[in-house]
């Protein structure tokens, strides 16, 4: 599955639709759409939300640079980022569908001089393993631009992480835990730019179920 993000900030609410009216318009928009997820940003965060734009194909995804999607977000909202890769789940317990979550968003850089290939197989390999032993953790996923689309410009950024967690008590405690802020965090240095890294936590709308 290709997934892409559109950043948004600004508005207190980042959608202008909701529900069956912004199914209705994503489809009209991107008839070919395979999902659609609404995540607003809850508490601090860099970006008021993100939509999330799932496709069975890396053709369909390409779809997205030619449409506007301006329609999505209302006049005090912006589109300020994107960035389309190949969608990994790396981790996912059985509860996952049943439960109440919330996820943290991680749009980051690969560290300066790193080779995009060489990045995206650590991160796969090497810090994917680690990362889906976070705390409560209910799913880990990773979404990895194709190499491809690294030509005359790169990406908004290298990659996007999401974790989810059943409340945001637990998400604060994984994320002051000893497996976050020492394993995690030592072996992230070695492939990220942590002067660049944003995170966010964020609630989500499904209107469209991937």
């Amino acid at each position: 599955m290709i997934k892409t993000f559109v950043f948004i900030e600004g508005g207190d609410n980042p959608f202008a639709l909701s529900g069956q009216e912004a199914s209705d318009q994503i489809r009209s928009i991107l008839p070919h759409i395979a999902g659609y997820i609404q995540t607003k940003a809850h508490g601090e965060s860099p970006f008021s939300g993100c939509a999330e734009l799932y496709f069975r194909s890396p053709e369909a995804a390409d779809l997205v640079s030619l449409v506007e999607l301006a329609t999505l977000v209302p006049a005090s909202a912006t589109i300020a980022a994107s960035v389309s890769g190949m969608h990994r789940i790396v981790m996912r317990v059985p509860t996952f569908f049943s439960s109440e979550k919330i996820k943290g968003v991680y749009p980051f850089f690969r560290k300066p001089g790193m080779l995009v290939g060489d990045f995206q197989d650590h991160w796969w390999h090497t810090h994917g393993p680690i990362a889906a032993l976070t705390e409560d953790a209910l799913a880990y996923y990773q979404t990895h631009p194709m190499v491809s689309t690294y030509g005359s410009s790169a990406p908004d950024f290298d990659g996007v992480t999401e974790i989810y967690w059943p409340d945001m008590e637990s998400a604060e405690a994984a994320v002051a835990s000893r497996q976050m802020t020492e394993d995690q965090a030592s072996d992230a240095q070695t492939f990220v730019d942590l002067d660049r890294l944003t995170l966010f936590f964020g609630l989500e709308e499904i209107i469209i179920a991937p």
